[in-house]
């Protein structure tokens, strides 16, 4: 799962290099976002459905870091379909 997950966050950030200069590098990063996906509670390939469609929004080159990407893979209630807060409240 992390290894498809970096795959695609190589092809959507295109300044990937910036953050994992080398293999090594590129393999330690992939243990941390595993460890923080863990602590986080991301055991989902929806979560990280979430996450991806929120990079693929994003209007930058540069890889975020772990805890960003985790705030992605919390959906909004509009990519689940819902009406906005404000339009359900009323």
């Amino acid at each position: 799962m992390i290894n498809g997950l970096f795959r695609e966050l190589r092809s959507i950030f295109l300044a990937w290099k910036q953050a994992w200069p080398d293999m090594a590098t590129y393999k330690a990063a992939k243990q941390q976002w595993m460890q923080g996906f863990f602590e986080a509670g991301i055991c989902s390939t929806e979560q990280l459905r979430f996450g991806l469609m929120r990079a693929r929004q994003a209007a930058k080159d540069f890889v975020p870091s772990v805890g960003v990407f985790i705030g992605w893979c919390t959906p909004t209630a509009e990519m689940l379909g819902l009406p906005k807060l404000v339009t359900a409240h009323r």
